[in-house]
């Protein structure tokens, strides 16, 4: 299992260990189970989608037909918004790469809070299974608070549903979904990404123990190695 934080990445560097990761599951995986990717919202990862739709079409089909995609988060917004998570993932990655419908696993829009939640979760128990890691491969940002996904208090990391509504008190869309911390963990590669100061310090606070009771500092504990991969201009 690898945990790599990625500070002030390159989107050349990312997509060839995302590609590498998925390439040798490929290689060592049969073809009737999926190789699962979790993919995180926000702006921080968007170059790499873009990227990673582009190499895709390069792809053989055998491989990508694989790939079943997995969004971590959503907010409660109509799949047009421009909040909406599975929308700009639509148009960053899944449309570009001609990724089919049945491959992408996302909070249904058009339900309400409990009833997008019950759906994800009976999506989720067809899926796990309890020897595997459920994530092939986790594609993380991080808020400065810490935040991953849309896991923003304590009470929301130790929730042990699989799927939940979160409150994001304070941000643009305060109603979320978020799958939960015990599958955020069960991760066999995970790929942080983190641009900019605010981001590094956020870090710093964490490794000095600071910002305890985050998703990502629970995150760190657990991790059994972590490796940091910083870029330079």
């Amino acid at each position: 299992m690898s945990f790599e934080v990625f500070l002030n990445p390159k989107q050349p560097d990312l997509l060839k260990r995302t590609l590498f990761i998925l390439k040798e599951k490929f290689s060592n995986t049969g073809k009737e189970k999926k190789i699962r990717v979790g993919l995180a919202g926000g702006s921080t990862p968007l170059e790499l989608y873009a990227a990673l739709a582009a190499a895709l079409l390069r792809e053989d089909k055998a491989f990508t037909d694989q790939l079943e995609w997995v969004l971590i988060d959503e907010r409660q917004v109509p799949l047009t918004d421009s909040e909406s998570n599975l929308g700009t993932l639509q148009k960053n990655l899944f449309e570009p790469a001609h990724i089919a419908p049945q491959n992408i696993l996302a909070f249904d829009p058009a339900l309400s809070g409990d009833e997008a939640v019950k759906k994800m979760e009976a999506n989720l128990a067809e899926r796990i299974h309890e020897e595997e890691s459920f994530f092939d491969l986790l594609i993380l940002g991080a808020g400065t608070d810490g935040h991953l996904a849309s896991l923003f208090t304590a009470q929301d990391c130790e929730n042990t549903a699989l799927a939940l509504q979160t409150v994001a008190k304070g941000y643009p869309t305060e109603k979320r979904w978020s799958l939960s911390f015990k599958l955020l963990r069960s991760a066999h590669n995970t790929l942080l990404l983190l641009k900019g100061e605010a981001k590094a310090n956020m870090m710093e606070a964490i490794q000095k123990g600071e910002l305890a009771n985050s998703a990502l500092a629970r995150l760190m504990r657990v991790a059994p190695q972590i490796e940091f991969l910083e870029s330079h201009e």
